[in-house]
C-alpha cells in the first residue's frame, strides 16, 4: 500500500513505545476490536480497490466480530465511515 518505508518505521515507533514495553503482556478485550477492525478495514480498503461479491462479503464477515466483540465497536462505525469518506457498506 505505502511502500516499505512506512511500516518499517512504524514498527520501530511501536517497539520502543513505553506503553506497548510496559503494558505488553496485558490483552484486554481492545485487542479483539483492534484486530477485527484492522481486517475489516483492509478488507474494504481491498474491495474499493477491486470491487467485487466476494471481497464484499469478506468485509461484512471481518466486521460483525469487530462490532460484536466489544461495546466500543459500535463507535468504530463513524470511524470507519470519516476513514473512506462515508462509503461504508452496513
Amino acid at each position: 500500500m505505502l511502500g516499505i518505508e512506512a511500516p518499517l518505521i512504524a514498527l520501530k515507533l511501536l517497539v520502543c513505545d513505553p506503553n506497548v514495553l510496559a503494558h505488553g503482556a496485558v490483552v484486554g478485550t481492545d485487542m479483539g476490536l483492534t484486530c477485527f477492525m484492522f481486517a475489516a478495514i483492509y478488507a474494504f480498503y481491498r474491495y474499493v480497490r477491486v470491487p467485487s461479491m466476494k471481497r464484499l462479503i469478506l468485509v461484512g464477515v471481518a466486521t460483525g466480530p469487530g462490532f460484536r466483540g466489544q461495546t466500543h465497536g459500535h463507535s468504530a462505525r463513524s470511524d470507519a465511515a470519516n476513514a473512506f469518506g462515508g462509503r461504508v457498506v452496513a
